[in-house]
């Protein structure tokens, strides 16, 4: 079975477990990013820790561990889990840290201190990815909204998804199938719940 990072140790994934009076389950206090393979090697990780890291600093999460020794770990677990999948399949990563484990929530102050870190892996699903290429994505724009930045910088990438999870619902009453496009308070694009809009304006790309 694949393994997870978990608190600075690999597990297998079965033995893998969160308490439920943890503050990523309670408040959604999570921040996140996930990258994935080519030729079963992570694309751009250097990158993808650098903005975890920044997310991490941005909400004061105190993860124990560097960088470069995350990194590291980072690509022992895909290259471990990797053995698992078929030679044509890739893996997407899913990092994340939450901010712990809550005494208020538990009832009592036995409770593990510091942030909560987890990575994990999962096969790439190319046959949903397949479809959206070969037919297309319908775009609805939902009447739920982005975030204000006043309220979560926009640069943190992060958990606190309850208006995704709307947004989607949304759609797929008014489109089944179809992808939320949200919109800030003003009505300006910003996202979908899965991707970034890019738009084509006379021959250049407008991310």
């Amino acid at each position: 079975q694949p393994l997870v990072l978990l608190r600075g140790e690999m597990i297998p994934a079965s033995q893998a477990s969160i308490a439920i009076f943890d503050a990523g389950l309670v408040m959604g206090a999570t921040v996140t990013d996930m990258a994935r393979t080519f030729g079963k090697r992570l694309f751009r990780i250097d990158d993808h820790v650098e903005r975890f890291f920044a997310s991490l600093a941005a909400v004061g999460f105190d993860v124990p561990v560097q960088p470069q020794q995350l990194q590291d770990q980072l690509t022992d677990l895909v290259t471990t889990n990797a053995k698992l999948i078929h030679e044509d399949d890739e893996l997407t990563l899913c990092l994340f840290a939450t901010a712990g484990e809550l005494a208020r929530y538990a009832g009592h102050d036995d409770v593990r201190t510091g942030p909560t870190l987890c990575a994990h892996t999962f096969p790439l699903s190319f046959e949903l990815w397949g479809r959206a290429v070969e037919s297309g994505v319908h775009l609805v724009t939902p009447s739920v909204a982005q975030l204000p930045a006043n309220c979560i910088d926009p640069a943190i990438k992060h958990r606190s998804r309850l208006h995704y999870y709307l947004a989607t619902r949304e759609s797929q009453q008014t489109s089944p199938g179809s992808v939320p496009l949200l919109l800030d308070q003003r009505g300006n694009v910003t996202e979908t719940v899965s991707a970034n809009l890019l738009i084509v304006n006379d021959g250049t790309i407008v991310s």
